[in-house]
């Protein structure tokens, strides 16, 4: 298990001739084999390189606390989704019948979205699609009722007709967006390790200022707060759901529902233990401190370092990385102190606040003095190596969605160095702009060779005679080893 895949790990980069010096970052889903207290990839990585940094993957996190709250909502609301779905999935005589009450409603033709557990932004997309449909879904599903008889489309009517149902899915319409918009955001490829906990503290605050006193919530520290202290909750009734929510229940037909103040009730402990349920589900998973390691990161921002009231020194940073940068070395920590302090007193263009963190310390190693000497040129060194850690895994992720494209069903046997050739040669053309837009290079063609694209494989070594079968180890394949797991390395 780990000990293997921890074996492998370190095999491949000895192979490749990297140094574990220069280790700084590792990153990956938060299973128990990755991620266990004892006996895991990361344990064993914290035990023998000692300093580095370990990250569960945001965006497995985040959709793992979003699924969890989910499970506090009647199930029926689940049920629907997967219902209208399976209606349609395989019955084209269907799909063709609710197209014409689509054009007749005068309606975009939209497609109904199939929920997934394993997609991360899966969820909200169904929430919104079944919303934008309502009205011409209950339409269709009442005609097949009372033509066909269809005991499905019967359950669905049902559903829907339930006033509360439509009001579940506003207040996810609502909900769902506090932990999508984080995970999109952590799925991108630009370095965000600066604005990690400042967006996590947001979105965290936001959902828990939805039931818990206001002022409570700010005169407390975040991670001090305790989303099940009911003492600090408000008053269901004021439990803040969402507009569409506020105004559903003043409207028929809940507005005149006999047993309204029973459904409301039933309702607001629903969407309530859903709030609990995700915030508890993220201070388990996210460090809240103000001086963890995410946060002390976010001084290297644009913004932070050229802000006159920042804090003056980066030996706290700098303790936290030691890998990087050793907190032992009082000169090369006292040189970074200089820079860094000497960076809010030079005189930059405008526009350099609103630019890309990668992108603004680049441009900071330009900068020079009179004699032409990089002034910051140890600084900007350290900063970018701090920018290269990793917040989530989601490159390895859409790598291996790609690898799923290529080798399929069909094209079951293509070995690993082929796999590995059109994995390159698909991020190379993406580099280049698209495949549209790409350059051949003369380096390129020189390679297309029969000794290159065909190599003579070695013939087998004999086995010396003697040697017991028990005695022979088996040869492994580390790359199709390390393309069953899903982690992401930085190397400074």
């Amino acid at each position: 298990g780990a000990r293997r895949l921890f074996g492998l790990l370190v095999q491949s980069f000895n192979e490749e001739n990297v140094p574990m010096d220069n280790f700084v970052g590792f990153a990956s889903d938060g299973c128990n084999t990755m991620f266990g207290t004892n006996n895991s990839v990361a344990s064993r990585l914290q035990e023998s390189y000692k300093g580095v940094i370990v990250n569960k993957c945001r965006c497995h996190s985040l959709h793992l606390c979003a699924s969890e709250a989910c499970k506090e909502l009647p199930r029926c609301i689940e049920d629907l989704a997967r219902n209208i779905y399976g209606i349609f999935k395989n019955s084209s005589k269907r799909q063709a019948e609710y197209a014409e009450f689509q054009e007749f409603y005068h309606t975009d033709p939209h497609k109904i979205l199939r929920p997934s557990q394993t997609r991360w932004l899966s969820l909200q997309s169904v929430v919104n699609r079944i919303l934008e449909q309502w009205d011409h879904l209950k339409a269709y599903f009442q005609l097949k009722v009372l033509d066909a008889r269809v005991i499905a489309a019967t359950n669905v009517l049902n559903y829907m007709n339930d006033p509360t149902t439509k009001q579940y899915y506003h207040f996810l319409q609502w909900a769902l967006p506090r932990f999508v918009d984080l995970n999109e955001l952590f799925q991108s490829d630009r370095p965000l390790i600066t604005i990690v906990h400042k967006k996590m503290c947001a979105a965290y605050k936001h959902l828990i200022l939805a039931f818990m006193d206001r002022a409570h919530v700010k005169r407390t520290p975040l991670d001090q707060i305790n989303p099940l202290d009911t003492s600090k909750h408000i008053p269901l009734s004021n439990i803040y759901l969402g507009v569409k929510v506020l105004k559903g229940f003043s409207e028929p037909p809940i507005s005149n529902h006999p047993d309204k103040v029973n459904m409301e009730k039933c309702f607001r402990d629903r969407c309530k233990a859903f709030l609990v349920k995700g915030c508890t589900e993220m201070r388990q998973r996210f460090d809240f401190n103000s001086n963890s390691p995410f946060a002390r990161m976010a001084c290297l921002s644009p913004a932070e370092a050229m802000s006159r009231t920042k804090e003056p020194t980066l030996l706290h940073l700098i303790e936290t990385v030691p890998r990087i940068c050793d907190p032992n070395d009082l000169d090369r920590v006292q040189q970074l102190d200089d820079q860094w302090q000497l960076l809010d007193k030079r005189e930059f263009t405008d526009g350099m606040k609103e630019m890309e963190v990668d992108d603004f310390w680049i441009t900071v190693r330009d900068y020079t003095d009179l004699d032409g000497k990089q002034i910051f040129k140890e600084l900007d060194t350290f900063a970018l190596h701090v920018l290269s850690l990793p917040h989530s895994n989601a490159a390895c992720e859409r790598c291996f969605s790609k690898i799923n494209l290529i080798k399929t069903k069909i094209r079951n046997r293509m070995m690993t160095e082929t796999l590995n050739g059109l994995l390159l040669a698909s991020h190379c053309a993406k580099d280049g702009g698209g495949s549209d837009k790409f350059v051949v290079t003369q380096a390129m063609l020189a390679a297309m060779t029969a000794e290159n694209l065909k190599p003579k494989k070695k013939p087998p070594a004999e086995r010396p005679r003697g040697i017991a079968d028990l005695d022979v180890v088996e040869e492994v394949d580390v790359d199709e080893v390390l393309m069953e797991e899903e982690f992401d390395v930085t190397f400074g």
